[in-house]
């Protein structure tokens, strides 16, 4: 968080996803707690903030429940990751509505050359649209991946044709021991 607030995240709309292992979090609430505290002190309200939760589909559905209601009554987003050509997870996002759901790179980086994975793509957006959540679309690695995603509605993006992972873009972290 404090790295992303120096790379200029406080100046800009963006939002900051940090992906999440949901079997991970025993209780939510003592769970995200830490993580607002250093929000804060960084000058990141909660709201900027979006929990990616990695392997939902394995959680049982009151501790799936209870993590979203966490999120929503403490300020940051969740996306569910993840989604991918078999519509696997689909069935949960329906029944927990996370804002966001995030799309596998795997079916999005092959839309442009793949006409079965276009089909997919093209039946799942509207899908995901049509409950209120807003879809990111992974892998994207070429010019004709992003105008396809664009035809389906899909403006949320990430992937190499955006931008390009740069080796030392961050400052390096400085770790501090307590006193």
């Amino acid at each position: 968080i404090r790295l992303s607030m120096a790379a200029g995240l406080g100046t800009s709309g963006a939002r900051l996803l940090i992906p999440l292992q949901a079997a991970g979090i025993g209780a939510p609430t003592e769970h995200l707690e830490p993580i607002l505290r250093v929000a804060r002190m960084a000058g990141l309200i909660p709201e900027r903030l979006i929990f990616g939760l990695e392997g939902y589909q394995q959680l049982k559905g009151s501790e799936l429940a209870a993590i979203i209601d966490v999120h929503r009554k403490m300020g940051p987003l969740t996306a569910f990751v993840g989604l991918g050509p078999g519509h696997s997870g689909l069935a949960l996002c329906g029944r927990y509505l996370p804002e966001l759901v995030k799309l596998e790179s795997e079916l999005v980086s092959a839309i442009a050359s793949s006409w079965s994975r276009r089909l997919v793509l093209e039946d799942l957006a509207p899908r995901i649209r049509s409950l209120g959540l807003k879809v990111i679309a992974t892998g994207v690695d070429s010019e004709p991946v992003l105008q396809r995603l664009r035809g389906f509605g899909i403006h949320l993006v990430q992937g190499d044709e955006i931008a390009s992972p740069a080796i030392r873009a961050l400052p390096n972290p400085s770790l501090r021991r307590a006193a």
